[in-house]
């Protein structure tokens, strides 16, 4: 199975297209961060534009390793160490398990090459164990690849609904090269679990298909235990509850279903850069 990575946008930001909680107080952080550490998960996925995440993690959670973000697309060239140097300030550590750029599918190849040299370099000079990207689709990954001399970690958007990198060649060079793949929104931001009465997405077909099939969060996470090269499961919750809930149904047999004929054709639905505001996470 998977190992498991802990997100952390909801630490800094009221996220997720289906977030009733909002952003989580420090009792709630505490709470989760307890049953992480009692489920064995070690690392937390953050970002700086997670709001005040990475200050929140190095006050409340300082014994995990972290992975952060850096965004380079509206920075100008060299902003990469001055931001993982900022991450370090903020998160109250001397180094870092990993950094991906954030924003990569918006970066033009100039920032793209710039932000894989700086990360490169940083990777040398110890303050950065892995450096990697987190990108939108096929094209990003080519690129990924041509920019790195060694892509230690990517990180796509994939889910029951978002099946558009299965049968990736440039996800299968990763790790032909030695590079971990790692599964974000897996949930699609909440939208899949969006009950019928949500007013943006509950009346979709592909959404209420698997409510009709029976466990969406199940089904969800089955899905994604089929998918032999991802490596690790980055997930996101807003109570000890949730995580429990997560860990119990990844134990569960995988269910005999025709995965691919849950997959949503719909690019508005499986892309959250096309949402409208109010439930845009980025």
């Amino acid at each position: 199975m998977q190992s498991v990575i802990l997100g952390t946008a909801q630490w800094g930001l009221d996220y997720g297209a289906t977030n009733a909680a909002g952003r989580l107080s420090d009792p709630a952080i505490t709470s989760v961060v307890a049953a992480a550490v009692r489920a064995g998960i070690r690392t937390l996925d953050t970002a700086p534009g997670y709001g005040d995440a990475e200050v929140r993690i190095g006050s409340l959670a300082p014994a995990f390793a972290i992975q952060t973000k850096a965004s380079v697309a509206e920075a100008g060239l060299g902003a990469v160490r001055a931001s993982v140097e900022a991450s370090l300030s903020r998160l109250r550590r001397d180094s870092l398990d990993a950094v991906l750029v954030h924003d990569w599918s918006a970066a033009d190849q100039a920032h793209r090459m710039a932000a894989a040299r700086e990360l490169e370099v940083l990777r040398s000079e110890g303050l950065i164990g892995a450096v990697g990207v987190s990108p939108y689709d096929e094209g990003d990954l080519v690129a990924a690849l041509e920019c790195f001399s060694l892509l230690d970690v990517v990180q796509v958007a994939v889910s029951v609904l978002d099946q558009r990198l299965v049968g990736s060649p440039a996800l299968a060079e990763v790790r032909a090269r030695g590079g971990r793949v790692q599964a974000r929104s897996v949930f699609l931001q909440g939208v899949a679990l969006a009950p019928a009465d949500h007013r943006l997405f509950g009346n979709h077909p592909d959404v209420a298909r698997l409510r009709v099939l029976g466990n969406p969060l199940g089904l969800c996470l089955a899905y994604v235990l089929t998918l032999d090269w991802v490596d690790e499961l980055v997930v996101a919750v807003t109570t000890e509850e949730e995580l429990a809930q997560i860990l119990g149904a990844l134990e569960e047999p995988i269910p005999d279903v025709r995965w691919d004929l849950l997959a949503s054709a719909d690019e508005w639905l499986v892309d959250p850069r096309r949402w409208t505001a109010p439930t845009q996470g980025g």
